[in-house]
């Protein structure tokens, strides 16, 4: 059977004695847990979360700033100064 690289990081930290890894590379790599359906369930929901919150910027923040300063210039130029 072929070992992963990610397997023989997780082996290699055993090893030594590493019992918890923080961060992305925690989350990918955990010493601790399994690569159960749970795991992959909670980095779906990160990644969803993630894309909601892109999106609520996008559209809360980004659209609005750029219709305002479309319709701004779009009204100023029919009706010029005078």
């Amino acid at each position: 059977m072929i070992k992963l690289a990610v397997d023989q990081f997780a082996e290699t930290l055993a090893a030594a004695g590493v019992k918890m890894i923080y961060g992305i590379v925690g989350d990918t790599v955990n010493v601790q847990t399994s690569r159960s359906a749970s795991c992959w369930l909670v980095r779906y929901a990160g990644g969803i979360t993630a894309l909601l919150i892109f999106q609520a910027i996008t559209f809360g923040l980004i659209f609005p700033k750029m219709c305002i300063e479309h319709f701004h210039l779009c009204i100023a130029k029919s009706n010029p100064p005078g």
